[in-house]
This record gives structure tokens, C-alpha cells and sequence, in this order.
């Protein structure tokens, strides 16, 4: 007798995106969430793939905020320029 089929649930598909956002590699997010790598990339493609660019786009959108507002002198221009955005 196999394994009892994988079904995602909506708090394992936030859990892999947040792991997969944070560089957590693919064999140890499969490990935290208790199945094979294989089917960590069937059932959780989508969020393997957007997770490190929603994260890229968050940061982003915090250091434009700060670089375009009043409040701008508290992140200095050496931090913007230190951040790469092909990370």
C-alpha cells in the first residue's frame, strides 16, 4: 500500500511561497512540508517560481516608498544603491 495523495492546502501553499521567498532551497522546503521534492514541484510550481519575486517586488516597493517620500533621509542613498534587483 503507497502514500496517501498529496493534497495542497491554501496554509502549505503559503508556507512553501514564504520558504521559497526566503532562498530556502526546493529539497529542504519538500523536507518542512513532509513530501517528495517531486511533488513539491507539482502541486507548488507557482509558488516556487513567484515566491523570491513577490519578496524582490515587496522590497522594492518599500525603498521606492522611502526614497520618494518626506520621510527619505532615514535610508540613506548608499543602502538604494547596495540593493540589486536581480537578486
Amino acid at each position: 500500500m503507497g502514500r496517501r495523495a498529496h493534497r495542497p492546502d491554501e496554509r502549505g501553499r503559503r508556507q512553501v511561497e514564504a520558504l521559497a521567498a526566503y532562498g530556502v532551497p526546493e529539497l529542504n522546503i519538500a523536507r518542512v512540508v513532509g513530501i517528495d521534492p517531486k511533488t513539491l514541484r507539482k502541486h507548488y510550481r507557482d509558488e516556487l517560481d513567484l515566491g523570491a519575486t513577490k519578496a524582490t517586488a515587496k522590497v522594492a516597493e518599500f525603498l521606492f516608498r522611502k526614497a520618494t517620500t518626506e520621510d527619505s533621509q532615514r535610508v540613506g542613498p548608499r543602502l538604494v544603491a547596495d540593493y540589486s534587483f536581480t537578486n
